[in-house]
């Protein structure tokens, strides 16, 4: 049975009564109707924000226009066509639903067992072969965005992707996990509608397999490099002109001190005097205990808990300046930990003249990682953690009740950790970890057990580096990350599967230039792994081995860094039965047991 499946099993018998599922009713016509909602969110602008910024989610339907591969073209040349604009009166009846993938249906689909789950049954059988496409949503810019910063927001696209506002080309992306957005206030007007084009390429049209690998972006394991299209959510957002753009929260526990890396923008013709402030608050999660409401987001801002000090910045016409905010902690702050996942609430707001002109929050913990010897300690004292691993397998991963039931697993298991495998998982995940005290080995896309990256192409190695910075800017605020996984199973690739040991100096160098690229974006976490390469020939700080036996083992203790277990052998793939054949009974008695 597969990993999904049984952690799907455990999802619908949570559900089961007998009779019916907890919160389903049927309709008049005689269907069953799920009374909650299937995929809840909060959307990008908190409730705290909403009197200076505004958003109006883009998912639903949009019009679709496959584009066919020119005749001449051969895959695997590392020369991929051009996308050509769309076509006056092509587009196919079908409407395609974003977010998802268009070849969607073709993932995971096995003509004898049966795909692992539902998926898109509109779509024609022909989408499945798509390699390159036009999306297409005429919009609405509301009438009171009149003298805001407008963006169009992208949670995620797979591919290379090429923006339009009114058939004028504004932005591009290539990535496959990681946002994006594209500054389109002098391209609309408030009150008028325009049009959005949104051409995408699969990844899979620029490999080139002339040599070793073929991938020359990290696109992670089966899921990420299948995919292709919009596959997570779209927004327009209104900003005001000045505004918070960026907030860091540094918790330096051993300092006491809180850190707020501020950064300010200026969008106007004229410099302006500001002045940040702003204050802490508890977060209270007020989210249910019940299958149908715990995965629901629910909370509310308890008791201040301190106040950020006033502090005047003067910010260029056009431009952005970085301001650092220092707080005092004197006891005011919980811990947070997977035992008691106490999370706080910082606002911010930006004045002149006494005039409030925006607002940021940004949730965090108070909590500090730090290595001393072969330890990990968390809030200055050893902790030890024990968790679970697997790749991203689809579409009913798509939603906070999925994050919420595998984490509730963990939890049942006496774990407290996870490694969200092989890619960068959407951002929920992060957000149900912080809530529920999950913590998070936080993985790039950088996975090349396949032998699919193309590490003898500088292409490759430049695409990883910033995929890595992306990454770390995206998630540094969550209290659940305890650290960064940067790649998985490079070195055994390069000298058991393409047996090229001249190219490991440059997977040093990529080694220190990843560590450097984390110790430059987030200071704060000192664990840095490469999974299944030991300590990166002695570059990283920690060592992480996969697959072996005792000897494998007292070679990673031997190294002298604090060290783990990413993957090994029926722990990580199979079923108690299997394991069993190692250690008996041990296997069946607990998860302990049977992760020995």
């Amino acid at each position: 049975m597969k990993r999904n499946a049984i952690l799907l099993s455990l999802l619908t018998a949570l559900f089961l009564l007998p009779g019916k599922a907890v919160g389903q009713t049927t309709s008049s016509d005689g269907k069953l109707v799920y009374n909650f909602p299937f995929a809840p969110s909060e959307g990008l602008v908190n409730r705290t924000e909403k009197e200076y910024r505004k958003e109006v989610c883009l998912n639903g339907y949009w019009d679709f226009q496959p584009v066919a591969l020119p005749g001449s073209y051969v895959q695997g040349k590392g020369i991929a066509p051009e996308l050509p604009l769309p076509k006056e009166g092509a587009w196919s009846k079908t409407r395609i639903k974003i977010p998802s993938p268009w070849n969607i249906n073709s993932f995971a689909n096995r003509d004898v067992e049966g795909p692992d789950h539902r998926n898109y049954p509109s779509y024609p059988k022909e989408w499945e072969q798509v390699k390159m496409a036009w999306m297409k949503k005429t919009i609405t810019i509301p009438a009171d965005w009149d003298g805001q910063q407008i963006k169009l927001y992208f949670e995620a696209v797979s591919g290379y992707t090429e923006i339009y506002i009114n058939k004028e080309k504004v932005g591009e992306n290539f990535d496959i996990f990681l946002p994006f957005s594209v500054d389109i206030t002098d391209k609309v007007n408030a009150g008028e509608t325009a049009e959005v084009w949104v051409g995408v390429r699969s990844q899979s049209l620029f490999e080139n397999n002339s040599t070793i690998g073929r991938r020359i972006v990290p696109a992670g394991s089966m899921w990420g490099y299948h995919i292709a299209g919009i596959w997570q959510d779209v927004y327009l957002l209104a900003l005001p002109k000045v505004h918070v753009e960026d907030v860091y929260v540094k918790p330096l526990v051993s300092k006491n001190m809180l850190e707020l890396e501020v950064t300010v923008q200026n969008n106007t013709e004229k410099k302006v005097d500001l002045q940040i402030q702003g204050k802490i608050n508890e977060w209270v999660n007020l989210a249910g205990t019940d299958i149908n409401s715990a995965p629901v987001p629910a909370w509310e801002l308890g008791q201040e808990a301190l106040k950020v000090a006033p502090v005047k910045v003067a910010i260029p016409a056009n431009a952005s300046s970085k301001v650092v905010l220092q707080v005092p902690v004197s006891g005011e702050l919980n811990y947070w930990t997977p035992e008691q996942p106490n999370l706080y609430a910082v606002l911010l707001s930006l004045q002149a003249k006494k005039e409030t002109l925006d607002m940021k929050y940004e949730r965090f913990g108070w909590r500090e990682w730090t290595l001393q010897g072969t330890t990990q300690y968390l809030n200055g004292k050893p902790y030890q953690l024990r968790g679970d691993s697997w790749h991203f397998m689809g579409i009913p991963q798509m939603t906070r009740r999925y994050a919420w039931a595998w984490f509730t697993a963990i939890k049942g298991m006496n774990a407290n950790a996870v490694r969200p495998h092989a890619q960068i998982y959407p951002r929920f995940y992060m957000d149900v970890a912080d809530e529920m005290g999950i913590c998070v080995l936080n993985e790039t896309a950088n996975w090349a057990s396949d032998g699919g990256p193309k590490l003898d192409s500088e292409l490759f190695w430049e695409a990883s580096k910033e995929h890595l910075k992306r990454f770390v800017l995206r998630d540094r605020n969550h209290a659940s990350v305890f650290g960064w996984s940067i790649s998985n199973e490079n070195k055994p690739v390069i000298l058991h599967v393409y047996n090229r040991p001249e190219l490991m100096p440059q997977q040093k160098k990529a080694w220190e230039d990843w560590r450097d690229i984390v110790r430059a974006n987030d200071p704060t976490r000192p664990w840095i792994s490469a999974d299944g390469e030991d300590d990166g020939d002695g570059i990283l700080p920690v060592t992480v081995g996969h697959y072996g036996d005792m000897n494998s083992m007292k070679h990673w203790v031997g190294i002298g860094k604090p060290w783990g277990i990413g993957e090994h052998s029926m722990a990580y793939y199979g079923t108690p039965e299997q394991v069993a054949k190692y250690n008996g009974e041990r296997a069946y008695e607990s998860q302990l047991g049977r992760m020995e």
